[in-house]
């Protein structure tokens, strides 16, 4: 009995290798490309490789924090890296990773990367309307003198009666940068009753 498994069992293996032996044989004479999946014993690995080298959809843009991985699912492979100093390059446009290998900065100057369209900065004259649609709304307006006073984290802008910039202040990069972990609930609540005074 044991003897009419053992070779119904070898039988059905004999069978599936030769049949699966033929498709392989079939696909690797054609070149046709591979089905998913599925590839002769030469290119075990095609559909891994072609995955890694596939970009993602072109409305997808490099991020600071992105991993290496993430920006090679956009970009595709390098042209060069510089693995000592955490750089690829595409086309001689660098991204600058940490050691961690995530997004620090990038070089855009010729256009080669996908990345969101830099922002302009907006200039003495300039309708409030352009300011509103470069930094978003303020977080605080205040009425000073003749003008109106919008706080931004990053800047102080005053605009005219006519609705025009008048004056920018950048701010202090402590004001903004405090290490907010080691303060206490007297630190918080002081930074909070300034905030409300201004």
């Amino acid at each position: 009995m044991k003897n009419g498994i053992n070779m119904t069992i070898l039988l059905i293996s004999i069978f599936l290798l030769v049949n699966i032996s033929s498709y392989s044989y079939q696909y690797s004479k054609n070149d046709s490309p591979k089905p998913d999946g599925w590839s002769s014993i030469d290119n075990v690995f095609y559909k891994q490789e072609k995955d890694l080298t596939v970009k993602k959809s072109e409305l997808e843009v490099i991020k600071i924090g992105f991993t290496s991985e993430e920006v090679q699912g956009i970009m595709g492979v390098p042209d060069r890296i510089d693995k000592e100093e955490y750089i690829y390059y595409y086309h001689h446009s660098p991204i600058y990773f940490g050691g961690d290998w995530r997004v620090k900065s990038w070089d855009n100057r010729y256009g080669n990367l996908k990345v969101l369209p830099e922002r302009e900065e907006i200039r003495l004259g300039d309708h409030i309307s352009k300011v509103f649609h470069e930094k978003g709304f303020p977080l605080r307006v205040k009425m000073e003198y003749n003008s109106y006073l919008l706080h931004y984290t990053d800047q102080l802008v005053y605009v005219n009666e006519r609705w025009l910039v008048e004056a920018i202040q950048n701010k202090k990069p402590i004001e903004d940068n405090k290490v907010r972990a080691a303060m206490g609930l007297p630190e918080y609540i002081i930074e909070f009753e300034t905030f409300l005074k201004e």
